[in-house]
């Protein structure tokens, strides 16, 4: 079974650091996610690019693991793992769903509004007309009752 993809934010800062050396306290400054889930992030996007060219995960002097990933790691990652690559997918496709619902949305409040008035008018023409037909009609008006009989 296939692992999840790391998160976005990780992904996206691990790819802004073209190729660099990061620790996750750098990797967290960089995206603003918290050290644990900048190193389980880490460990999860190393793991997913196991034995791709430009990996490495070494030890610095401090003891901190020093992670390295290769310059175009959002292209690796989608080559690698199907959920990758359908969130990129996703990614792309989200602006144009976002703004064809926006549109259809418009679109059907209008088409109702317009709905509403034309029955609104319809209704409203359709009592003038029988208002009229009994002002004309039969017995000439004479002794009208209130009930409209």
């Amino acid at each position: 079974s296939e692992l999840a993809p790391p998160p976005e934010r990780v992904v996206a800062a691990v790819e802004a650091a073209k190729g660099a050396r990061l620790t996750a306290a750098d990797l967290a400054a960089q995206s603003g996610v918290s050290i644990d889930e900048a190193r389980r992030g880490m460990r999860e996007l190393a793991t997913a690019l196991a034995g791709c060219d430009g990996v490495s995960v070494s030890a610095s002097e401090q003891g901190d693991l020093l992670y390295s990933f290769p310059a175009d790691v959002r292209r690796e990652l989608a080559s690698r793992s199907a959920a990758a690559k359908a969130r990129d997918a996703w990614n792309s496709a989200k602006p144009a769903l976002q703004t064809a619902g926006r549109f259809a949305f418009g679109l059907a409040l209008f088409a109702s509004i317009a709905v509403v008035f034309t029955a609104i008018t319809v209704l409203t023409s359709g009592g003038d007309e029988r208002d009229d037909e009994r002002d004309r009609g039969f017995g000439g008006g004479r002794d009208r009752s209130p009930f409209g009989f």
